[in-house]
């Protein structure tokens, strides 16, 4: 665990993937782990407003600002471009392709009981996986 003096709770840095950065000031690459978003910035009021609201732009903002990640390390984890999240955060565009949608909650692991089974059909599906299994069992 890591304290987070910032967000005022420990967390579990979790790493996706090795990305490739490059440093434009000297043009170096530098290695970069992608982390998934802390758990506790699921739990910021201003966080669980923007979800509650489906401001999807404004949750991926505020999810950076809190969670100490770049836009490039939400495209990497969740898939989408970061041109796409880009204009979803500037508010330039909505987010409202349900498939989209899905896979921006999936990217960030947001906790299936604030987005509801719906948005968050792979742990749907994983849950009632694990019960048929258990049923098939006995």
């Amino acid at each position: 665990m890591v304290e987070d003096p910032d967000l005022g709770f420990d967390h579990a840095p979790v790493t996706t993937g090795l990305l490739v950065a490059r440093d434009s000031r000297d043009n170096r690459h530098q290695a970069r782990t992608a982390h998934s978003v802390p758990m506790g910035v699921w739990q910021l009021p201003d966080v669980r407003q923007a979800l509650d609201n489906r401001e999807f732009g404004r949750m991926c903002q505020l999810i950076r600002q809190h969670g100490g990640i770049r836009q490039d390390d939400i495209a990497a984890i969740t898939g989408l471009s970061r041109a796409f999240l880009s204009m979803r955060e500037s508010g330039a565009r909505k987010l409202t392709n349900i498939d989209k949608i899905i896979q921006l909650l999936d990217g960030l692991q947001a906790p299936p009981e604030l987005t509801g089974p719906m948005l968050r059909p792979s742990i749907h599906h994983q849950l009632r996986g694990s019960a048929s299994t258990a049923l098939s069992r006995r």
